[in-house]
C-alpha cells in the first residue's frame, strides 16, 4: 500500500471551493493534473479522466464515484487489479468562515505501487500539489 496525502489552505468558503472543484467541465481551464473530466457526479457512475503527469503523455482512465458528500468529500475508485487500484479522495474542511483546507490524496494498492513506489510517490505527490495550487489560484482570483 502507498498513500499520498497533500493539503492546501484556500482563502474562500467551502461553498466556493466546492463550486469550482465540482465544475467538471471547468477543470480543463485550470487543472494541470486532471486535464479533462467527462461524466457527472452521480454515485456509482463511471467518469473518464485524463491524467497528466510531469514528462509523460496524458493518459485516460475510468474511475467510479464511490462517495459524495456535498461541500465535504468526493471519493473516486480506479481498479486495474492486480496491477493497480486507487482510492482518490478530495476533502474540504472549514478552518474559518472564509478559509477552507483542501485535502487531496490517494491510497494505491497492487503490483505497480509495490514495485515502483520510489518513482510513483514523487511523481503523483508533485502532480497533486500542482493541482492544489491551481485550484487555490482559481478560487481566490
Amino acid at each position: 500500500m502507498m498513500e499520498i496525502k497533500t493539503e492546501i489552505n484556500i482563502r474562500a468558503s467551502k461553498k466556493d471551493v466546492w463550486k469550482v472543484f465540482t465544475d467538471l467541465n471547468g477543470h480543463a481551464e485550470w487543472n494541470p493534473f486532471l486535464t479533462e473530466i467527462n461524466g457527472s457526479l452521480n454515485l456509482g457512475k463511471t467518469i473518464d479522466i485524463t491524467v497528466k503527469l510531469e514528462d509523460r503523455k496524458p493518459e485516460t482512465a475510468k474511475v467510479i464515484l464511490k462517495e459524495l458528500k456535498h461541500e465535504k468529500e468526493a471519493v473516486f475508485l480506479m481498479n486495474k487489479w492486480p496491477l493497480i487500484k486507487g482510492r482518490h479522495y478530495f476533502r474540504l474542511e472549514s478552518t474559518s468562515d472564509n478559509e477552507t483546507k483542501f485535502i487531496h490524496g490517494e491510497v494505491f494498492t497492487g503490483l505497480i505501487p509495490f514495485f515502483a513506489r520510489s518513482k510513483l510517490y514523487p511523481l503523483f505527490h508533485s502532480a497533486f500539489e500542482d493541482m492544489n495550487l491551481a485550484l487555490k489560484n482559481r478560487v481566490e482570483s
